[in-house]
Formats: C-alpha cells, sequence, structure tokens
C-alpha cells in the first residue's frame, strides 16, 4: 500500500483497554491499573474511573490488509449470521491452536475488531460493501466505535498506484487436485451432526480463497 493510502489502513497504539479503545490524549495516563485475569479495577474508585474513560474512549475499526484474514473473516461473519453463536464456539474450539483463526481469541487484535464490527454491521442490515460510517456505541455504557473508512476499500487504489508484480501474485482461488478431492470425501461423509458440520465449514473457512469453486 502506497504511503499516502496507509494512513487509515493502520491500526492505533496498543491501550490495554478493551477492544484497544483509544482514550482522549489528556485521560491516556490516567488509566487505573487492572490486574491480569480481571476485567476492570478492584478498587470501587479505580473502576469508577476506568468506567468513565472507557465511556469516552474510541475503538478504531481498521480493515485488516492481508488479503486471506480479510476473506476469511468475512467467510466466518457469513457463517455466524446463518449457523448463530453456537458455530462460532465450534470453530474457537476446533481452531484454538491454528495461527489464522487468533482473531477469535486476541480480542485487543485489529482483526478481532474488525470482526467483531463486521459481524454488528450486518446483523444491523449493512451490505458487505455498504455500512454505516457514524461513531455508534456497541454496548451500553461502552467505548464509542469508529467505522472503517468505505470510499478506500470500495473504490480500490487507481491503477498507477498497483505494482505490476502484486496482481500477479493475486492470481489465486483455486484448489488443488488433493484439496478437491479432501473436500468431496468431506462433503460425502457429512452428517446432521454440529460436530460434522462444523468440520466441513472449518475446511471451508480456511480455503475461502477458493470461494468461487
Amino acid at each position: 500500500i502506497p504511503p499516502a493510502l496507509q494512513q487509515p489502513c493502520q491500526p492505533p497504539p496498543h491501550t490495554g483497554l478493551p477492544f484497544n479503545a483509544q482514550p482522549p490524549k489528556h485521560l491516556a495516563n490516567k488509566i487505573p491499573r487492572v490486574r491480569p485475569g480481571e476485567y476492570y479495577p478492584s478498587d470501587p474508585d479505580d473502576k469508577k474511573a476506568y468506567e468513565q474513560i472507557l465511556s469516552q474512549s474510541i475503538v478504531k475499526v481498521v480493515v485488516p490488509t492481508e488479503r486471506n484474514i480479510l476473506m476469511l473473516i468475512h467467510r466466518m461473519v457469513e457463517f455466524v449470521i446463518r449457523e448463530g453463536p453456537m458455530f462460532e464456539a465450534i470453530i474457537m474450539n476446533k481452531e484454538m491452536n491454528n495461527p489464522f483463526f487468533r482473531f477469535l481469541f486476541e480480542n485487543q487484535s485489529p482483526a478481532h475488531i474488525y470482526y467483531r464490527w463486521k459481524l454488528f454491521s450486518m446483523l444491523q442490515g449493512d451490505s458487505p460493501k455498504q455500512w454505516q460510517l457514524n461513531d455508534f456505541r456497541m454496548f451500553t455504557g461502552g467505548s464509542v466505535w469508529r467505522p472503517p473508512v468505505m470510499n478506500l476499500y470500495t473504490a480500490g487504489m487507481p491503477d498507477e498506484l498497483v505494482d505490476e508484480d502484486d496482481t500477479k501474485d493475486n492470481i489465486r482461488g483455486t484448489l488443488s487436485n488433493n484439496q478437491r478431492d479432501r473436500l468431496e470425501e468431506l462433503i460425502r461423509g457429512l452428517t446432521p451432526s454440529r460436530t460434522s458440520v462444523g468440520e466441513v465449514m472449518a475446511w471451508c473457512l480456511e480455503h475461502a480463497e477458493a470461494a468461487g469453486e
């Protein structure tokens, strides 16, 4: 991505707040410490101050720049909307050691933040390529969420800014013979059980770049 277009894509610095919310500058050094394993400070006064800072903070959503992760997130959102939260739980249990699914577990990572926003956005009636740009609160008393810039991703980059080498690297989207055989094997052995369906869906999510097939 050219430097001129990088700024909207850059995730903000780590803050330690839920969803990596960004506090106002004058409060950045006043965030009470939270002990490991706790969600809020144990001291009542610190908890109150923490909640006040959290409510004034902004969760900045950025679109992942890794195409395979972006496609995987979109496919995951599609299945969770269709199958319900149980599907997410099945995938989290099955793929907890799979680095491609870290976005489901790392709650302060840019990919997880994008996943949570995208799921919420689609459930509110937004389309995959057009969404509300206004700030909003996903949770009562929580931080303000700021959706990602839309035009940068729907319009794409000008042709003169795209390297020819990059276009060659993007010729993907097909399964190998072994992958196709494995998919057919999974489909033949498919049963109505959640475990069986989850296994097939997990395989499809891992090979989302070949969704066209």
